[in-house]
């Protein structure tokens, strides 16, 4: 019976980033067993040659009922029947947990609480709209539904399929899929971008911006400043250090920071040029600054979410809420008030004061200018409204 016994594997991440085999305590003849999220696998002989099943388990429930089932295979002589970890198909609720439970353990805290808020939204829609039990279920005319709905619930296309990739991120990630072997491919659920006007790009007004900053506190203001001044992206701002600005020259160094996992988003580090009142304030407050982190926490570490908590926040106590989107309603925090819009704003006001494309796509950090042409609608509209308001003045 030596080669007969089949035992249970924990795959665990260690902190060098490598993936170790852990074996688990648990036998395959336990009665009762916790519903454990995680990733394992189930090991047995086949004559001097250990095996393991294919796939990966998202519950140790899932291991030890295809444990059993292996032990029996092995009792009655079919020792080279392979076990599937996808053969039984997971619940698409469990699988959702499990796929939580992975992203909250190896992925950053924003990360985690998109595709939590993301995935929970999608799962009360299929329960009224799709009813798929399994995550093979899901068909591409699912997600094009899903992505259609997000939209005339009020939010803007972009909205519609971050969100829909994100599921079907979900979905191959459940079934062991290449991404570009899901339900949908990235340019299918980008038509309704392409179909809608190029003006549809999301930036706030001068008038958002005084009410907006005029509800910030000092520490606040220089934060919202530096993502309206700078143009850069949520984490670039999150990690900022105090290496990183060069006062003399007046920019700001966008890198990599290895010791928070964080790389550049085109993988290509540069230098963005910052107005010198924004410069000058950073440098009073670096006199009082007590660590590394330009932003910290209290602790010292970098803020994550609570960037976007305050910018809601903020917006609230300035009565900038639009009180009809479905954020408004339930949560009384107005979805259009998130981070990545005062790059828009800052990209869109370079535009309209007459700065050329190819320069604002190098402080961008746009690898295709495509990218940073979205923005030209926002300076058409603007010179349509000109000309329509001269024709009748």
């Amino acid at each position: 019976m030596a080669n007969r016994a089949v035992k249970i594997y924990s795959h665990k991440k260690q902190k060098d980033g490598t993936w170790t085999m852990l074996p688990m305590s648990i036998s395959v003849d336990s009665r009762s067993t916790k519903t454990v999220p995680g990733s394992f696998k189930i090991s047995w002989y086949e004559g001097s040659r250990k095996r393991f099943s294919k796939g990966h388990f998202p519950y140790l429930a899932d291991a030890v009922r295809a444990g059993k089932e292996k032990q029996q295979q092995l009792e009655d002589g079919n020792a080279h029947e392979s076990v599937d970890a996808q053969a039984r198909p997971t619940p698409i609720d469990v699988a959702v947990d499990a796929y939580l439970h992975t992203t909250k353990l190896n992925g950053r805290p924003g990360t985690y609480a998109l595709a939590e808020h993301d995935l929970r939204e999608w799962q009360e829609w299929n329960r009224k709209n799709a009813h798929r039990a399994f995550a093979g279920e899901i068909t591409r005319d699912d997600m094009l539904t899903y992505r259609n709905w997000v939209v005339k619930t009020g939010r803007e296309a972009r909205t519609a399929v971050n969100k829909t990739m994100r599921v079907n991120h979900f979905v191959c990630q459940t079934l062991r899929l290449k991404a570009g072997d899901g339900p949908i491919k990235q340019k299918d659920a980008e038509k309704i971008i392409i179909r809608k006007a190029t003006n549809d790009v999301e930036y706030y007004s001068d008038e958002q911006l005084e009410k907006f900053f005029a509800e910030c506190d000092p520490r606040q203001h220089l934060i919202f400043s530096t993502f309206l001044k700078s143009g850069c992206r949520r984490e670039e701002i999150e990690f900022l250090y105090w290496d990183d600005l060069d006062f003399k020259a007046g920019t700001l160094h966008v890198c990599a920071k290895p010791e928070f996992d964080f790389t550049v988003k085109t993988k290509e580090e540069r230098h963005v040029p910052l107005p010198m009142d924004l410069v000058e304030r950073l440098r009073e407050a670096k006199k009082h600054a007590t660590g590394r982190l330009v932003f910290p926490t209290k602790n010292g570490g970098p803020l994550g979410n609570s960037l976007l908590v305050a910018c809601k926040r903020i917006a609230k106590r300035a009565g900038l809420n639009c009180g009809i989107c479905p954020t408004c309603i339930k949560q009384k925090e107005c979805e259009h008030w998130f981070l990545h819009k005062f790059r828009a704003t800052f990209a869109t006001k370079c535009l309209q004061a007459g700065m050329d494309v190819a320069t604002l796509q190098e402080i961008l950090g746009h690898r295709d200018l495509s990218s940073t042409m979205r923005y030209l609608g926002n300076l058409k509209s603007k010179a349509l409204r000109a000309k329509v308001d001269a024709v009748w003045a």
